[in-house]
């Protein structure tokens, strides 16, 4: 096509002697453009690959990337052009499942899978042939990390929820599209939350089953959680007696309502508790409406919304206000402990070296050491006290270890000389 091109265009260009020089430089440019590109390509393998050891005295050969299985057809893409596994797994949706271009939630979560392009490949592949392109393409758009497991893992684990739940091809395929996150779960965890579902609703075995199959979006959630959002709607049921009867015998279906839409539906029967309108309201008319609808039937419900959603803010408010100041107190306490710590270092740092006089000094009264008597009687202003040494001359006379002579002391004389 490109030589053909070329030839049309120098048919064209025979009068027009400036397109004549630009046909003429066409083959030369685009020559030059596949050196460049053939050098980028082997400069990306060397840095993947690394350089070959095979051929010695010789410089080092690099070994490009095998090139993907689906070549990719140009298009307004999500992928970065040099991501190379994001451009190749677009051209397998572009081949396999007929789709114009990688989707979006698939390309932002692909640097999180680890499995390489010919396994994705291989995966796409197995999916496309088993449950079609459409259901294919819908459950990697609504889970991509179905890229992440193996053909073998994914085949075993639909074929453990059709076993389990005993359901025809058919059944499973809807299933699959309401919920394709069961292929990644672990078959164990999957049977015991399905195991403990009974347990924790008012549902015999057989009407967990058909809960199951109208809405297995609930294996998703921890079995504690559902347990919670049972016994809120108990709690309120049992607020009227017309409700009591409606849960004692509540559906599956409607019970699927209720956890889909579990916020919403709390609203409205708490509303109708608070304020006691429409007492022959039964669950399921509180269940099948919208909000819109129950709005115009209720004029209140918008109020009561918006004081719901004020105490909701003041709530966080005030939580962010306790967060704040635990940290304050957590940062004085810092502070402090800092402090004290820098404070005994300090002080074992710049604690004075005991003298002689010092330590004779240590223990006496200030008035003795400023020339006050330990009798009672002013000294005589120079540090010397009636009938006693001064605070120079008493350590020499005394000494660190001499007794005081008792006996020879006289009472009114003072200190007794050693």
């Amino acid at each position: 096509p490109s030589m053909l091109a070329r030839g049309v265009g120098q048919q064209k260009a025979a009068c027009n002697p400036r397109r004549l020089e630009a046909t003429q430089l066409q083959p030369v440019r685009r020559r030059a453009w596949s050196r460049s590109a053939r050098a980028s390509c082997c400069t990306a393998a060397h840095e993947t690959l690394g350089p070959t050891s095979g051929l010695q005295g010789s410089e080092s050969v690099s070994v490009p990337a095998a090139p993907p299985k689906y070549p990719r057809v140009p298009c307004s893409s999500p992928c970065s052009p040099g991501d190379a596994r994001c451009l190749g797994l677009e051209g397998t949706f572009q081949h396999v499942l007929n789709y114009p271009r990688l989707p979006s939630k698939v390309c932002l979560r692909l640097p999180s899978l680890q499995n390489s392009l010919p396994v994705m490949t291989a995966v796409v592949e197995m999916l496309s042939q088993h449950y079609g392109q459409e259901l294919t393409l819908y459950m990697l758009r609504r889970d991509p990390r179905i890229l992440e497991y193996n053909c073998e893992t994914l085949i075993s684990r639909a074929e453990y929820v059709r076993a389990m739940l005993d359901l025809r091809p058919l059944t499973l395929y809807m299933l699959l599209r309401k919920n394709p996150t069961v292929l990644c779960m672990d078959t164990q965890h999957l049977r015991t939350r399905y195991n403990a579902l009974h347990k924790v609703m008012p549902l015999s075995i057989e009407e967990v089953k058909k809960l199951v199959i109208k809405a297995p979006v609930i294996l998703n959630q921890a079995t504690e959680s559902i347990e919670v959002q049972v016994d809120a709607l108990r709690q309120l049921s049992y607020m009227r007696v017309i409700w009591q009867e409606n849960f004692d015998s509540i559906s599956p279906s409607l019970l699927a309502f209720y956890l889909r839409d579990t916020r919403d539906i709390t609203n409205r029967l708490e509303y109708m508790v608070a304020s006691g309108k429409n007492p022959l309201w039964t669950l399921q008319d509180v269940f099948k409406v919208t909000n819109n609808i129950f709005m115009r039937k209720h004029e209140g419900f918008r109020e009561f919304l918006q004081a719901r959603y004020d105490q909701a803010m003041r709530k966080k408010a005030w939580l962010a206000e306790q967060e704040r100041q635990r940290a304050m107190q957590a940062e004085a306490l810092a502070q402090l402990s800092a402090t004290r710590q820098q404070a005994q270092l300090g002080k074992g740092q710049y604690k004075a070296t005991p003298f002689l006089g010092g330590v004779a000094d240590q223990g006496e009264p200030a008035e003795q050491r400023q020339g006050g008597g330990t009798d009672g009687s002013a000294g005589d202003g120079g540090g010397n006290s009636r009938g006693g040494f001064s605070s120079v001359e008493r350590p020499q006379a005394q000494g660190f270890g001499a007794r005081p002579n008792v006996a020879g002391s006289r009472p009114g004389q003072g200190r007794a000389r050693g």
